[in-house]
C-alpha cells in the first residue's frame, strides 16, 4: 500500500500559498465558497464567503500559523474579524453571521491550572464576537485539513506516495458507504446483541437485508416489499419490551422502515415511522437520516412544503459540518426537486438563487467524480435533477438552450448509469430524456424512446419509472390527439399508481380519460 501523508508532513510541506490554495479548494467543495482575490494586499478579512439563503454572510479565513496561538495572533483575528464584518455591509449590503477559521494547528485543551490554546480561543474568540458582533466563530484545524485531503487525494497528489492507489481505496470505500439503509443493516446484523438474537428478530432483519440488496438488481418493487415486511415483522417483536436497548433497536428499524416506504411511494408510512425514529433514536446522524426520509415524504405527497424545506436545509447544515460529501449531494438534489416542483406548480421561485443551487450541485458531483471516476448513484441523481432543472427552465422561457443543455447531462447520466450497471439511475435518465425529446418535437425518435424505455422498465421492474413514463407516454399521445392510444397508455398507470398508492395521480388520470371519452 502506498504511503499517505501525515499531518506533520501536510504541515511541512506546503507554503502559506500552498496551504491557502489547498484549504480554498476543500471550501469550494464542501460549502461551494468564492474566493475572495487579494492579490491587491486590500484585505477584507475574508479569504472566502458564500451568501446563505437567508441573505446573510458566511466568511472563510486561512491561517498558517508559524507559532502556537498567542496573545498577538488572538488580536490579529479579532482585527480580521471587525474588518470582515464591516466589509459584509459594505460591499454586499448584508451582516456577517458565521465566520469559519481554518489553520494549521490543532488547539490544545487546558490542563490542571494551565489554560490551553482551545479554552483562549473559546473566550478571547468565539465569545468576544457573538457579544460585539453576534457573529459565530468555528476553527478547523489541521486534523479537519489533514482528514478532508485523505478524502480527495487528487486536490494534491504531489503528496501521496501513490495517488492512484489512494483514489482507489477511497472510490472502494465510498461505494461501500453511500447506501445508508444498507450500512445500518448490516451494522444491526453484525452487533452481538443477546436479545435481538434470542427474539428472533436478527433472523428478520436479515432477511430484510437480503431483500434488499437484490432490489438493486432485479424485482425492485417486490423485493422492497418483501424488507418491509421483514422489518416490520422484527419491529413488532421488540415492540412489547421497554428497555432502553430494543428501544433503540425499534428506533432503527423505524428509520430503515421510513426509507424503505418513500422508496414505495407510501409516504405517510414513511412520515410515521419517521417521527417515531425522531423521537426514540439516540445517534445524531441516524436523527438526520430519519428527518431526510420525512422531508423527502412530506415533499412527495405535497404536504407540508415550508416544513419539508426546513428539514432539508437542517439536514444540510449538519452534513456540511461533518464533511459527508454524499450526503450533501443527496441533500441539494432533494432541494432542487423541491424547488422544481414549485417551479413547476408557478410558485414564487427566485431564479438567481435556483441558478446557485443548479450551479452548486452540478459543481460538486462533476468534481467528485472526477476525484473518484464516477459511477455513483448519488451523484448521477444530482445531475439528474440539475438536468430537470435546466427542462422546466426551457419550458418557462421557451428557450432551447436550456433543452440542449438538459438533453447533454441526460445522455452523460445514461451512458455512466449503464456503465456502473445502475438500473434506477439508467431507467430514471432515461424517462426524463423521453419526456425532453417530446418537447424538443421529434415525434418519431420519441415514440423509440418510450418503447425501449417501457420495455426496460417491465423488465427490470420498476414500476414507479414505468408508471410515471406511461403517464407522460399518454400525455405525448393527447397532445397529438391520438385518444386510443393515449387511454391504452393511461390506464396501466393507473393499474401501477393503484397498486403503489398514488391516489393523486389517479385521480388526475381518470380525470383526463373522463375529459376526452364522456
Amino acid at each position: 500500500m502506498g504511503r499517505i501523508p501525515t499531518e506533520v508532513e501536510l504541515n511541512q510541506k506546503l507554503d502559506f500559498i500552498e496551504w491557502e490554495n489547498l484549504c480554498n479548494n476543500l471550501c469550494s467543495l464542501y460549502y461551494s465558497t468564492n474566493r475572495v482575490d487579494d492579490s491587491n494586499g486590500k484585505g477584507n478579512g475574508l479569504d472566502a464567503y458564500r451568501i446563505t439563503d437567508n441573505k446573510f454572510v458566511e466568511g472563510f479565513q486561512f491561517k498558517k500559523f508559524k507559532e502556537r496561538l498567542d496573545d498577538k495572533q488572538i488580536e490579529t483575528l479579532r482585527k480580521n474579524i471587525t474588518l470582515a464584518y464591516d466589509k459584509c455591509i459594505e460591499d454586499f449590503g448584508k451582516k456577517l453571521s458565521r465566520y469559519i477559521i481554518i489553520c494549521n494547528i490543532n488547539f490544545d485543551p487546558s490542563h490542571s491550572k494551565f489554560e490551553g490554546e482551545l479554552s483562549k480561543f473559546t473566550k478571547k474568540i468565539e465569545k468576544w464576537a457573538l457579544d460585539e458582533y453576534d457573529v459565530v466563530i468555528e476553527y478547523f484545524g489541521l486534523n479537519w485539513v489533514h482528514t478532508r485531503l485523505l478524502e480527495n487525494p487528487l486536490l494534491y497528489p504531489s503528496l501521496f506516495e501513490d495517488v492512484n492507489e489512494a483514489v482507489s481505496q477511497l472510490r472502494t470505500l465510498m461505494k461501500n458507504k453511500v447506501d445508508h439503509l444498507e450500512t445500518l443493516m448490516f451494522n444491526m446484523l453484525e452487533q452481538d446483541n443477546e436479545d435481538l438474537t434470542k427474539d428472533y428478530s436478527k433472523i428478520l432483519i436479515e432477511q430484510g437485508y437480503v431483500h434488499y440488496k437484490r432490489a438493486k438488481s432485479t424485482n425492485y418493487f417486490q423485493n422492497i416489499q418483501s424488507a418491509i415486511i421483514s422489518l416490520n415483522d422484527a419491529k413488532n417483536l421488540v415492540s412489547h419490551k421497554s428497555i432502553i436497548e430494543i428501544n433503540d433497536l425499534k428506533a432503527k428499524i423505524s428509520m430503515l422502515l421510513a426509507g424503505l416506504y418513500t422508496m414505495t411511494a407510501q409516504y405517510t408510512k414513511a412520515i410515521d415511522n419517521a417521527d417515531e425514529a425522531i423521537l426514540l433514536l439516540a445517534d445524531e446522524e441516524l436523527i438526520m437520516f430519519a428527518k431526510g426520509n420525512k422531508a423527502y415524504a412530506l415533499f412527495n405527497s405535497e404536504m407540508k412544503l415550508d416544513i419539508a424545506e426546513s428539514l432539508f436545509r437542517e439536514v444540510l447544515f449538519y452534513f456540511e459540518e461533518k464533511a459527508n460529501l454524499t450526503e450533501i449531494i443527496r441533500t441539494l438534489t432533494h432541494l432542487l426537486e423541491l424547488e422544481i416542483y414549485k417551479l413547476n406548480r408557478n410558485e414564487n421561485v427566485d431564479i438567481g438563487t435556483f441558478l446557485k443551487l443548479c450551479q452548486r450541485l452540478i459543481s460538486t458531483c462533476m468534481n467528485v467524480n472526477e476525484a473518484l471516476g464516477g459511477g455513483f448513484d448519488f451523484t448521477a441523481a444530482g445531475i439528474g435533477a440539475v438536468a430537470n432543472a435546466f427542462k422546466y427552465l426551457g419550458e418557462i422561457n421557451d428557450d432551447m438552450s436550456f433543452y440542449d443543455k438538459s438533453l447533454e447531462l441526460l445522455e452523460f447520466i445514461e451512458v455512466e448509469a449503464e456503465n456502473s450497471q445502475l438500473t434506477y439511475i439508467f431507467l430514471s435518465a432515461k424517462s426524463s430524456k423521453a419526456h425532453l425529446l417530446s418537447l424538443l418535437g421529434d415525434d418519431k425518435v420519441t415514440e423509440l424512446e418510450y418503447v425501449e424505455l417501457i420495455y426496460e422498465c417491465r423488465k427490470a421492474e420498476f414500476p414507479q419509472i414505468l408508471a410515471n413514463s406511461l403517464f407522460n407516454l399518454g400525455i405525448f399521445e393527447a397532445e397529438r390527439e391520438r385518444w386510443n392510444e393515449m387511454k391504452d397508455a393511461l390506464l396501466e398507470a393507473e393499474k401501477i399508481y393503484l397498486t403503489i398508492g398514488d391516489g393523486n395521480t389517479v385521480e388526475t388520470i381518470r380525470n383526463i380519460i373522463k375529459s376526452v371519452f364522456q
